[in-house]
């Protein structure tokens, strides 16, 4: 009796350890823990920088940005020059109107540097360009924060209204906040 006693616990044990039927994974020991993200939140905007004289458009890191924080920085420019950003800021993408205006929109996440950026264009050529950046907390920290899923960037010219108008957006990512940047073309004099 007492072989038989210690076969049949042998055999028990073995089939629980077997990992058959999957009773330790129902509830997974120990249970995986999750990354809580909050609230995608708007910080703060810099000063909105205009110029016409030099190649080089100076804008602050918004007031209130701290590491992790993610900057958006929308230039908006006449001359239809390729715009250079500083080193660490992603091109999200360039926006064209066909006529007069173009929009390049980058991305950086804060990190500890400067107060500010120097964003460039090939040649001046006396044209007004300006710029402003925003910063937004609770975004990813490990991933790309942009949505490039359906829907995302939506590019819209009008060349002969003054009319701004946005269609609708469809992110592909849960809790994701939009941004709307637009601008409206003139002849800057």
């Amino acid at each position: 009796n007492f072989f038989k006693f210690f076969a049949c616990l042998f055999l028990i044990f073995s089939w629980l350890l077997s990992g058959w039927p999957p009773i330790w994974q129902n509830p997974r020991i120990p249970p995986k823990i999750r990354e809580v993200q909050a609230a995608v939140t708007y910080v703060a905007s810099s000063a909105h920088v205009t110029n016409g004289t030099t190649a080089t458009l100076t804008i602050s890191k918004p007031t209130g940005t701290v590491n992790n924080d993610i900057m958006i920085a929308v230039i908006n420019q006449k001359g239809n020059q390729v715009i250079t950003a500083p080193a660490g800021w992603t091109l999200i993408h360039t926006i064209n109107n066909g006529i007069i205006n173009q929009a390049t929109v980058f991305w950086k996440r804060a990190a500890s540097e400067g107060t500010s950026y120097n964003f460039t264009k090939p040649t001046d050529d006396n044209l007004l360009w300006h710029g402003a950046i925003s910063s937004f907390s609770g975004t990813v920290t490990s991933v790309s924060p942009i949505d490039t899923g359906t829907g995302a960037p939506t590019e819209i010219a009008n060349a002969s209204s003054n009319t701004i108008t946005a269609t609708g957006i469809d992110p592909t990512v849960a809790n994701t906040m939009v941004i709307f940047a637009a601008f409206r073309g003139d002849d800057f004099t």
